[in-house]
């Protein structure tokens, strides 16, 4: 680890708490609040209890994420591609540090960092251990023009593409997913491929009649109506919830 000047670090020490029940994390107040406004706001001794008590409660973020928050804090380095990919739920860890970065307020260059970090652990990782399971923390955690959030879904979908059991994929990644979220995946699978068979596993993978289900359902008969000529440019984002 390269040294870090007294003078960056500082002496005060904060508590950050991730995840529940809440993993502890004690750091230099400096060097947090010199990296993120996110943190100097937090921290800034105001009216805010946080700043009162120099302590921080993150519970919906991933605490091995954070990890890999501190580490680069301490040392400016992201992390290893080829390493991450070779752990249990490496590549989750880069994507919740990425949501991470985003949500603190951490620089682009960061976050271009760990952008080409998830495309470079994909090449090491088997693609059937792609956590699917976190597609919605993706939605709620990104804007829609974002360009990471388009790169997961975009590996999502090529990994659903290439599996032998497609309905349970997809029932894995929209597990936790709206209606809206559910139909912006929808269009990242047909433009990934434009195929009949996989708006039916969308469908069946939905069995709780829920709105999302009728969405789909929807999309599915304007799909099939295209093939004829009967229906043009039809998305599924264009289809109104009910």
């Amino acid at each position: 680890m390269a040294q870090i000047s007294s003078e960056r670090l500082g002496s005060e020490i904060v508590q950050i708490l991730v995840g529940e029940p809440g993993r502890e994390f004690h750091l230099h107040k400096k060097l947090m609040t010199s990296q993120s406004p996110f943190f100097e706001g937090a921290f800034r001794d105001t009216g805010f209890i946080e700043g009162q008590t120099q302590s921080l409660r993150l519970p919906e973020n991933d605490p091995d994420a954070f990890e890999l928050l501190v580490h680069w804090l301490y040392t400016n380095n992201l992390p290893d591609p080829k390493k991450q990919a070779a752990q249990e739920n490496g590549i989750a860890f880069i994507i919740n540090f990425f949501l991470l970065a985003d949500r603190v307020l951490l620089g682009d260059r960061v976050k271009t960092g760990l952008t080409d970090c998830l495309t470079r652990a994909m090449f090491y990782s088997p693609w059937e251990t792609f956590p699917l399971w976190i597609t919605s923390i993706v939605f709620r955690d990104t804007a829609q023009n974002c360009p990471f959030r388009q790169l997961y879904l975009d590996m999502a979908c090529q990994v659903i593409l290439i599996k032998s059991c497609r309905k349970r994929s997809i029932e894995i990644a929209l597990a936790q997913c709206s209606p809206s979220e559910a139909a912006e995946f929808a269009d990242n699978l047909v433009a990934n491929e434009r195929s009949e068979s996989i708006l039916c596993d969308m469908l069946e993978s939905r069995s709780d009649a829920s709105e999302s289900v009728v969405a789909i359902e929807r999309y599915q008969t304007g799909f099939l109506a295209s093939k004829d000529g009967s229906k043009e440019n039809w998305t599924v984002s264009t289809i109104p919830e009910v």
